[in-house]
């Protein structure tokens, strides 16, 4: 017979159990954690800590999975195309509606989220144009555009 002998601590007296491994919680092919161990075990009507159970899983070699690992290779997709930054942060305009600025925002609402999209002119300091929708989607910022224009 295979299993596993299990120690517990009774009311100060320690007693060992023989578990068999197909109703153990702590057999190798179960990668659940201490606390979720001790709390199968509770159920089951044995009386033990986190700690112990997590020593006996450490003594055991048994741990939580802990995420999977990637293949080696590239997951990003294509890469991004990056705009050239013609303004380099010179914000001061000499005439209106030369050079206009956009930003993306969200707002939480009792609907769930909505967000907007906002053209302002660097010279007047003004919204132009603007769009808000459920979902932020290139709609959104050229729906912005178009309002501007």
């Amino acid at each position: 017979m295979r299993g596993k002998r299990i120690w517990f601590n009774r009311h100060g007296r320690t007693a060992a159990k023989f578990v068999d491994n197909a109703s153990c919680p702590l057999t190798a092919d179960c990668k659940s954690i201490a606390c979720r161990a001790a709390d199968n075990l509770l159920d089951q009507g044995e009386v033990c800590s986190e700690n112990r159970v997590a020593q006996l899983a450490s003594l055991a070699g048994i741990s939580a999975q802990m995420g999977y690992k990637r293949r080696p290779g590239r997951y990003c997709g294509k890469p991004a195309v990056v705009a050239d930054n013609t303004l380099d942060r010179q914000f001061e305009v000499d005439a209106p509606d030369r050079i206009w600025a956009t930003d993306n925002t969200y707002i939480k609402t009792q609907e769930g989220w909505s967000y907007l999209a906002v053209v302002i002119d660097l010279f007047s300091r003004r919204v132009v144009g603007w769009s808000m929708q459920s979902r932020m989607t290139t709609d959104l910022a050229l729906q912005a555009l178009l309002s501007a224009v």
